[in-house]
């Protein structure tokens, strides 16, 4: 393979990234994960964010704020694009690990980077806080509903960080939530079907 950039050495790249076999349908990289991963990430970030983001700023700057979001995805697919044609790797954990040991390369540096890692700590606590303002407002409601009883959100919370959050946030290798990745999609599909058959049909106009 011949690479005519300049910013990027032979040691790093594979000899070969194009000979390796389709990857089977559940694991890394196959049609199956990638739809997946971008139904899980459609879940969280646009049926419950969207609407919300919408209602507090406005249809117009809500709208113009989607455009922004959906120019960033593109050009971030596009990069990640063009690191996996280039670097042949085909999951999130092996590219990052390839762009870092990179950089490391170019700059001739042996240790972390600690930009990087407080970026990825800021970024990763903010998420947690979104969905936990999601959770706050839902779980309660559905506590009363399904228990016809008052629920504290601090309490639920709470409950939440220490039986949901915490458990799955001590492991070392984020390939351990691989049998929880597709929860929220099992859980949509649910709550749809609810709805269908729940709904009275009969009362509509």
């Amino acid at each position: 393979m011949t690479v005519s950039s300049p910013l990027l050495t032979s040691k790093i790249l594979p000899e070969s990234p194009t000979s390796r076999p389709p990857p089977g349908t559940f694991e890394a990289g196959s049609a199956f994960s990638c739809s997946t991963l971008l139904f899980t990430a459609s879940v969280g970030s646009g049926v419950l964010a969207l609407p919300s983001a919408a209602k507090g700023v406005g249809l117009g700057l809500g709208l113009l704020i989607l455009l922004g979001a959906c120019l960033i995805s593109a050009t971030s697919d596009w990069i990640l694009g063009r690191a996996v044609s280039i670097s042949g790797e085909k999951t999130y954990g092996s590219i990052l690990g390839w762009s870092v040991a990179y950089t490391k390369g170019r700059h001739g540096q042996g240790k972390r980077l600690p930009a990087f890692d407080a970026f990825m700590a800021v970024y990763q606590a903010a998420a947690i806080v979104t969905y936990l303002v999601f959770l706050g407002d839902f779980v309660p409601s559905v506590i009363q509903v399904w228990f016809d009883a008052s629920a504290s959100r601090t309490l639920a919370l709470v409950c939440i960080v220490y039986l949901a959050v915490l458990p799955l946030s001590v492991g070392s290798e984020i390939s351990s939530l691989r049998a929880v990745g597709s929860f929220s999609l099992w859980v949509m599909a649910v709550t749809a079907l609810i709805a269908v058959c729940k709904t009275p049909w009969n009362h509509l106009d």
